[in-house]
């Protein structure tokens, strides 16, 4: 059990307790080490680790409520430290569109308090287990829209360097951009981005439509593993792996 705001604590307990993004961030106690029984038990995945965890211990004198915020998994944690250690776990239950108690669990974070903390891992950029499987849903709209920008942008620097014109048709039809040739040669590309893996990407009823029309040839162009950091309040996005399907023909299975 975990309560995050610790102003009413010894100092010796830091702010090292909170969620960023899908993962959290733990001191463990004062006495443990890595190789300490019940750590190397949570580290090793033998026994389910269960977080419940509130903002405060008490409001107006009276104790507040844990709240319970699912199974975490162990994903590393800092050599260096030591009594405490400092681990980071990856939620198996994050919930993308909470709201109440939960959703103030995980926004909070020391620094939008004002405090300072001492760990030196920052997972901002890192790609969870649940996100690199598929495609996902980004649920923040600045950041789904800065990879979704940055991908139609490697997309476009792709086809320009090989020779064909770019417009940009996404605002108004199944698919993102024309490409042609001065000989005639014409290409539709569908581009997705992703800081998944992508693994699996999802495509609508109409991108698929639009792909099947063998009158008009179609390229798939996924930009996964993107990179994003926060700058001046903006969502910055860059980096990323490009898997280029060619002539992409969707089957029905697809």
């Amino acid at each position: 059990m975990v309560t995050l705001e610790k102003t009413n604590k010894p100092q010796n307990l830091q702010y090292n307790d909170y969620f960023e993004e899908d993962f959290f961030h733990w001191d463990s106690q004062t006495t443990q080490h890595i190789n300490s029984p019940k750590i190397q038990e949570m580290v090793s995945g033998v026994v389910d680790t269960l977080l419940f965890a509130r903002e405060l211990d008490k409001i107006k004198n009276k104790t507040q409520p844990f709240i319970y915020c699912g199974r975490i998994e162990y994903s590393q944690h800092d050599p260096s430290t030591t009594k405490p250690v400092h681990l980071i776990f990856e939620s198996k239950d994050f919930i993308e569109n909470a709201t109440g108690g939960i959703k103030s669990i995980y926004d909070w974070s020391p620094s939008k308090k004002g405090f300072g903390t001492t760990s030196k891992i920052n997972t901002r950029n890192k790609t969870s287990k649940r996100r690199a499987r598929s495609q996902g849903f980004e649920v923040n709209p600045l950041k789904k829209k800065a990879v979704e920008l940055h991908a139609m942008g490697r997309a476009g620097e792709h086809y320009k360097d090989l020779g064909y014109d770019v417009e940009d048709t996404s605002s108004n039809h199944p698919y993102d951009l024309v490409c042609t040739k001065p000989n005639g040669e014409c290409r539709r590309i569908e581009v997705k981005g992703t800081r998944g893996l992508g693994e699996d990407v999802i495509v609508t009823k109409n991108e698929v439509e639009s792909a099947r029309d063998s009158a008009q040839l179609t390229d798939l162009f996924i930009v996964h593993s993107i990179d994003i950091r926060e700058e001046d309040e903006k969502y910055i996005a860059s980096g990323g792996e490009v898997n280029l399907i060619e002539d992409w023909v969707p089957l029905k299975a697809d």
